[in-house]
């Protein structure tokens, strides 16, 4: 008796659970899925929704900057910048000087003016000309070997800096042109002194140089060497 009702119990239970599976499936059926699909669908979680891409914004590179290396020069140097019509431009430096006076030779003399600049610092140096006598004036005249309109010159001035007071320019005839009277504004020692002239319509093969001398004890004014730049006829 009692294992009937045991059975009767469990085939009730069976019964219950065959009815919620059928209710189940009905349901899934009924909202046309699966019970795979369900399945599926809790498993793979849902992707998160994607954002489109923002596009880059568009803009112009910087240009690299242009560096100039500096370079020796020899005695008469080509540069870059020549002209069809005014001809090819170069940098020289003097091969031939004189002075109104030198303080000793070679040392201090007119050629130490020649060639590149070759005194290490400022100071009272042999390898730069000075003169021999606290004259109120004093000059120095530079030779080149190529004669050119020029459009530049450079003296670089190596003790007592700021005495230039007058430089000339001279033809391959000799005549004698005057660019620059006046005050000269370099202060740092060594220094270098460009005057600013227009460019000349002439040739030019020297540059004369005068210097007001120190009245005080400590030295005279010395310069180191002087650039000529122009244009070669082509």
């Amino acid at each position: 008796m009692a294992r009937t009702v045991l059975l009767a119990a469990g085939g009730a239970l069976v019964a219950l659970c065959l009815a919620s599976v059928v209710g189940l499936a009905g349901y899934y059926l009924a909202n046309h899925q699966t019970i795979d699909q369900a399945l599926q669908a809790v498993a793979t979680p849902t992707p998160a929704p994607t954002r489109p891409a923002t596009s880059a914004l568009s803009r112009t590179p910087t240009p690299e900057p242009t560096v100039t290396v500096s370079r020796p020069l020899t005695a008469s140097t080509p540069l870059a910048g020549a002209s069809p019509t005014r001809g090819v431009l170069r940098e020289q430096w003097a091969v031939a000087a004189t002075a109104s006076s030198e303080f000793a030779s070679p040392q201090f003399s007119a050629a130490q003016a020649t060639g590149m600049p070759n005194t290490p610092r400022c100071g009272d140096f042999e390898t730069a000309w000075a003169s021999a006598k606290r004259n109120p004036q004093e000059w120095l005249e530079v030779r080149f070997a190529v004669p050119v309109r020029a459009t530049g010159i450079v003296i670089y001035e190596s003790f007592r800096p700021g005495r230039v007071v007058q430089v000339d320019v001279r033809e391959p005839n000799g005549t004698l042109h005057t660019i620059f009277k006046g005050k000269d504004p370099t202060t740092t020692c060594p220094g270098q002194f460009a005057p600013q002239f227009p460019p000349t319509p002439f040739l030019v093969n020297a540059v004369r140089i005068t210097v007001e001398e120190p009245t005080d004890p400590e030295g005279f004014a010395e310069i180191d060497a002087v650039q000529l730049i122009g244009y070669e006829p082509s």
